[in-house]
């Protein structure tokens, strides 16, 4: 049944060729993270975060804004963004460390809700509402992601890392006593 689920993914853009919806599909694969992630905070650890959105808004912002600023391998700046990314958790993390129940989610709400503001209004730093625009394509090992086949093939590898790792905390002493 997973061996056909993954032939059936695996071919979706040799089947499906028109670019918008190829398009969608990677905003899916993405999305499949994004919920990949809720799914650890809220399912597994017990505990109802309203703010993972947060660090996808920080990580976005952190990719577009190195790539666009500096010439450096994508590789490079997703090893950036992961640490941009790991900080800016410690940094909510550590003042919420031992909320539990409703004053949790409040805060985690309260800091998804500042940092959704201080993006779309902060216009000289995110471009505000409008973004940032002119982020250079991917560029792995000499290959450079141009497509949205191309996109999504890698939405679906870094999607299978995700769930891997997930499933490699999940299995782990943490994930046992989540459990």
């Amino acid at each position: 049944c997973l061996g056909v689920l993954l032939l059936i993914v695996a071919i979706f853009p040799l089947v499906f060729r028109q670019e918008y919806i190829l398009a969608v599909a990677v905003k899916i694969l993405i999305f499949m993270i994004y919920a990949s992630a809720l799914n650890v905070t809220n399912g597994y650890s017990g505990m109802f975060n309203i703010g993972v959105s947060t660090f996808m808004c920080i990580s976005c912002y952190a990719t577009a804004l190195i790539s666009t600023n500096y010439d450096l391998p994508f590789l490079v700046v997703l090893a950036l963004t992961c640490i941009i990314t790991t900080i800016s958790g410690l940094l909510v993390v550590l003042p919420t460390f031992r909320l539990t129940g409703m004053f949790f989610t409040i805060v985690t709400l309260g800091i998804a809700e500042t940092v959704r503001v201080i993006a779309l209004n902060w216009n000289s730093f995110t471009n505000g509402p409008l973004g940032i625009s002119g982020i250079p394509h991917a560029r792995i090992f000499g290959f450079e992601f141009s497509t949205s086949t191309q996109y999504y093939y890698l939405a679906l590898v870094l999607l299978v890392l995700v769930l891997i790792c997930i499933y490699r905390i999940i299995n782990s002493r943490i994930g046992t006593a989540w459990k």
